[in-house]
């Protein structure tokens, strides 16, 4: 019996690394498809290209290209990701609150994402509201006749979280209009089509550094440095039945970006895409382009990121009724 095991355990030892190394064969020569869930421009997108050129670097022989497959707040591009044949040459990014829109039922919604193969997410951010200058404070969107918020489409973070700020704060004075993608939030603002959008504060840093808008409230556990005057949304919300609400919301910061694949990738060839994900996010050269395009990089790994999605979707029934009347609201 002992010698059985001993042969046994040899066996394992040689043909785990053979296996590992029949993976990374497997990747030579192919081209995969980076899926960004938006149009091209915007901070998913350079996202994805980032992530797309420096993956290729760590699988040699390998060609990533990128597609876009904008509509519905991601939802058509993170479909697609989903039902993608689970050979490891797909997989792609999407907004961070489709979880919300899953919990919410929300049409459209075929995908369940703890079920993805999770690559990770290359950043964590703070979320903000952004209001055109003539409003400086919460105050002022309270008091305004009417305040137009813009959002990518249902199902995005920018159009659930304004939804969900306009219900937990009482302002039925504002109105969320979908339909500004890729970065199109921004022009909309300077046009005068809207007054304001939430969203990532990387994506709008430069646009509130040239004097475009205010930033209002921050979305997260913290403060960005040089705005801590500014509220918290936790400070704002007295109503214990929204604090998990918001704590919800806090959480999809970490997951800023985030990466999966379909369900069922092999498991040697899901650690080649983790792998290299893991040592894009790591490499001098993408740190040092991240930082000049002015993008924030604080990796969260695949498997602490399938941890996380699984956990939110275990929602008390009384908050996933919170997101869902939110959904409904919008549409």
């Amino acid at each position: 019996m002992q010698k059985k095991l001993i042969l046994f355990l040899l066996m394992v030892m040689v043909i785990l690394p053979v296996a590992a190394g029949h993976a990374a064969e497997y990747y030579e020569g192919k081209t995969m498809k980076l899926i960004v869930s938006t149009k091209p421009g915007g901070g998913y997108d350079l996202y994805g290209r980032m992530m797309a050129k420096y993956m290729q670097k760590y699988m040699p022989g390998s060609k990533i290209i990128v597609k876009n497959r904008p509509g519905a707040g991601h939802i058509i591009g993170c479909s697609e990701i989903f039902h993608s044949k689970p050979d490891g040459m797909t997989f792609g990014t999407f907004n961070r609150a489709l979880p919300m829109a899953q919990m919410a039922e929300l049409k459209g919604v075929k995908f369940d994402l703890p079920q993805m193969s999770w690559l990770g997410s290359p950043a964590s951010d703070l979320y903000i509201l952004v209001m055109v200058k003539k409003f400086k404070t919460v105050d002022d969107v309270r008091t305004a006749s009417e305040v137009k918020l813009a959002s990518a489409g249902l199902g995005s973070q920018a159009n659930v979280t304004a939804e969900l700020f306009k219900k937990m704060m009482g302002f039925d004075n504002i109105k969320v209009i979908p339909g500004y993608g890729g970065g199109e939030a921004e022009l909309a603002m300077m046009r005068g089509e809207v007054d304001g959008v939430f969203a990532s504060l990387s994506s709008l840093m430069s646009f509130i550094e040239e004097g475009n808008g205010n930033i209002i409230l921050f979305i997260g556990k913290s403060k960005a440095k040089g705005y801590e005057n500014l509220p918290l949304l936790s400070e704002l919300v007295t109503d214990p039945a929204y604090k998990p609400v918001v704590g919800f919301l806090n959480t999809l910061n970490v997951l800023a970006r985030p990466y999966a694949g379909p369900p069922g990738i092999p498991a040697d060839r899901l650690k080649i895409l983790r792998e290299a994900f893991n040592k894009s996010c790591k490499d001098p050269e993408f740190l040092s382009f991240a930082e000049k395009s002015g993008v924030p990089i604080d990796l969260t790994e695949g498997e602490e990121a399938q941890e996380l999605v699984s956990s939110m979707m275990t929602l008390s029934p009384d908050v996933k009724k919170i997101i869902k009347e939110a959904y409904q609201s919008g549409e």
